[in-house]
């Protein structure tokens, strides 16, 4: 590439912490118009750098945007490796609005394009993506092998910023699968790099899944220590991506610890973030957790319009965990005036847990057990 004719306004746009926000509607019309007057690979390049920002800061349908306008570029400028790039950065914001499907074929088109050029790190980044929406998808077998995969290939390139966050991911999934120190321990690794590496960003994605992990092993003081640890530093750093989770999960907390209508509270405030930033998953996710707080403070009706609307939305993003929780509350609130009603819902959803082996299906099977005892 050539040197930028105004290198004055580059400087500028680096040193001025208010510059991407000031000028974030802008992104996409000057892609377009670089594209016009001949320059796609700049065209791309800046779809490329502006994606930071407008995934970190929550404006998810600015980066479906400005990676779908780069990658017109890119395509009508032939450059493979643009093309490879944009279908990887578009994947995370079609991912995270709830459209896991294409984002998978986003992901792959990538994976592809790193295994025929022969990149190792890049082909173990996109391994890494594509195991946690193998793992939102229901398909945690397939997520775990390629999260392995991926693994072995970061280790052998030295990729340790990879590693890091593959190590947080890692976390996640063994939440899911039910092995809380496992998950822990991996969590508590990423979390250790990231500070090494000064990275803020990741520090507060480590701290909230250290913190989940926390939760659910019931250590409600640490859990709760650290997703406060967690909710800090997202708002200091303005990350929006974490602050919603860490909301949610101290909700968690104060529903163990029996206060009710603090958990609603929090539930309340996280499901408002998520609905902010058009989030289908997490909208699934927060629903499902206020309807069981809400529960607790006996509004059974809200509880189980919650849970429709959470079964609505997970169907739609494609997420069957949430899916299954959904038809799971459902149950817990018919459960004492339609039994039968009760018994298909709980059916349903441990057809969806066990399909996905996930340790939600043992309440599950108890609650099935206690209908037909």
């Amino acid at each position: 590439m050539e040197p930028p004719a105004r290198a004055e306004l580059v400087e500028l746009a680096v040193l001025d912490p208010g510059w991407p926000e000031e000028h974030r509607t802008s992104v996409v019309p000057l892609i377009r118009a670089a594209a016009a007057i001949g320059q796609r690979g700049r065209a791309w390049r800046l779809a490329r750098v502006a994606w930071r920002f407008l995934f970190q800061h929550g404006y998810l349908a600015d980066v479906v945007a400005t990676c779908e306008a780069g990658l017109g570029a890119a395509e009508e400028e032939g450059d493979e490796r643009g093309v490879a790039l944009m279908n990887n950065y578009l994947a995370s914001g079609l991912f995270r609005l709830g459209h896991a499907e294409e984002a998978l074929s986003r992901i792959t088109a990538m994976l592809e394009y790193q295994i025929r050029t022969g990149d190792r790190s890049a082909e173990g980044r996109a391994r890494a993506n594509l195991s946690g929406i193998l793992t939102h998808l229901g398909r945690l077998a397939e997520g775990r092998q390629q999260a392995r995969q991926a693994y072995r290939l970061l280790h052998s390139s030295g990729h340790r910023s990879g590693l890091a966050v593959l190590r947080r991911d890692l976390g996640y999934m063994e939440v899911v699968a039910g092995r809380y120190r496992e998950a822990l321990r991996n969590a508590r690794i990423a979390l250790q790099s990231m500070t090494e590496n000064g990275s803020a960003y990741f520090q507060s994605a480590a701290l909230v899944i250290v913190g989940m992990a926390r939760l659910e092993l019931g250590e409600l003081d640490a859990a709760e220590r650290i997703l406060t640890a967690g909710l800090a530093a997202g708002r200091r750093h303005r990350i929006r991506t974490d602050e919603g989770e860490a909301l949610n999960l101290l909700g968690r907390v104060e529903l163990a610890r029996g206060r009710g209508v603090q958990a609603v509270e929090r539930h309340l405030s996280a499901l408002k973030l998520a609905r902010e930033h058009g989030r289908l998953p997490r909208v699934a996710h927060y629903s499902n957790d206020l309807a069981r707080a809400l529960r607790t403070v006996d509004d059974v009706v809200g509880a189980m319009e919650l849970h429709r609307q959470a079964l609505a939305v997970a169907r739609r993003a494609s997420y069957p965990l949430e899916e299954g929780r959904a038809l799971s509350g459902l149950a817990e609130c018919l459960a004492a005036q339609d039994p039968e009603g009760a018994r298909r819902h709980w059916r349903q959803a441990l057809d969806i847990f066990e399909r996905m082996g996930v340790p939600e299906h043992s309440e599950v099977r108890k609650r099935l057990a206690e209908l037909d005892g």
